[in-house]
């Protein structure tokens, strides 16, 4: 008999719950973690299959005085494309991001628009080539005149979603676009520094050098702040885009495709003033930093010491609390 199974208690299933109630996504994430480790045994890179399959086996947590869980010590694979791993970035994400715009609140009166810049689906094998034109587009773009004159401070990332519609005229090709967080002076929509949706257009085109009109989208952050930042801290490609468990060539490669395209990119950044903020703020880098403290605490009250340990069993598809 397993002894390491004989120590749990099958009574305990792991109850991590959210400040609105709802329960961090542990299992749904872990359960996932099967389809891709199987995908990366397709293609071959058995070492990326042992760190995703075996990717958070053990869960350790601290209680607070209001019995929610902090969680202390966890071993992430840290695979780019890992539902858990990318899942835990978007945690991280969101909370230094929001850490970012409410110092800049406290410090001065400041405005925020969200932005999002697109170009056309492409093909598996042009994926890799048209993110790195993204990225030098974005770069471009930021040392506008009109750009650096309006804008003060930003954070963009990157997503690749993939489309796997079988009545779609675009299925199995994937849409790289940009999600950006603009900090802006006040008086940003009542100066000459204002920049129109069409100017943003022209502007993204220009940058892009596409001959074509582009999809772009502008909206003004009037009050809710985190909403704004929730939506553009998404995850780099969304699980169920390449974790198609009814095509498992689909999957295959997909995830083939994405792991390629995907390797070694800096796909998150901030600049001017929000990387200012957020370098003075001591926060560690959001990509390669620290996957257990995501900087999204809700409740800074202290927690318990001892420790309470979930280990995950694959058969049940859970976390059980351990007896020890």
């Amino acid at each position: 008999m397993n002894k390491n199974i004989t120590r749990l208690d099958f009574c305990q299933p792991l109850a991590d719950i959210r400040a609105n109630g709802k329960p961090q996504p542990w299992k749904e994430q872990k359960e996932q973690t099967a389809l891709l480790a199987y995908a990366y045994g397709e293609i071959m890179n058995d070492a990326k299959a042992s760190r995703v399959l075996t990717c958070a086996p053990r869960l350790s947590f601290s209680q607070k005085p209001d019995g929610k869980l902090k969680l202390e010590n966890a071993a992430f694979c840290r695979v780019r494309l890992c539902p858990v791993c990318q899942w835990r970035r978007s945690l991280k994400l969101f909370g230094q991001t929001k850490q970012v715009v409410d110092e800049i609140q406290k410090r001065q009166k400041s405005a925020f628009i969200m932005l999002t810049l697109t170009v056309r689906n492409v093909d598996s094998l042009d994926l890799g080539n048209e993110i790195s034109i993204i990225h030098a587009a974005w770069q471009r773009l930021m040392q506008r005149k009109e750009v650096k004159h309006a804008v003060v401070g930003w954070q963009r990332c990157l997503e690749v979603t993939h489309n796997v519609s079988l009545n779609s005229g675009s299925y199995n090709t994937y849409h790289p676009h940009i999600h950006a967080l603009l900090c802006v002076r006040p008086s940003y929509f009542n100066s000459r520094d204002y920049i129109s949706h069409e100017q943003w257009k022209r502007l993204w085109r220009e940058a892009a050098r596409l001959d074509y009109e582009p999809q772009v989208w502008i909206k003004r952050v009037k009050d809710d702040h985190e909403g704004a930042v929730a939506e553009v801290t998404k995850y780099a490609s969304k699980p169920g885009d390449y974790l198609t468990a009814w095509d498992l060539d689909l999957m295959t490669e997909s995830v083939e495709v994405l792991d390629a395209a995907l390797h070694r990119r800096r796909l998150v950044a901030y600049g001017g003033l929000m990387k200012t903020i957020h370098k003075e703020l001591g926060l560690d880098d959001v990509e390669n930093g620290n996957l257990i403290h995501t900087d999204n605490e809700q409740d800074k009250a202290e927690a318990t010491a001892a420790l309470m340990h979930f280990e995950w069993v694959p058969g049940y598809r859970q976390y059980f609390k351990s007896r020890e």
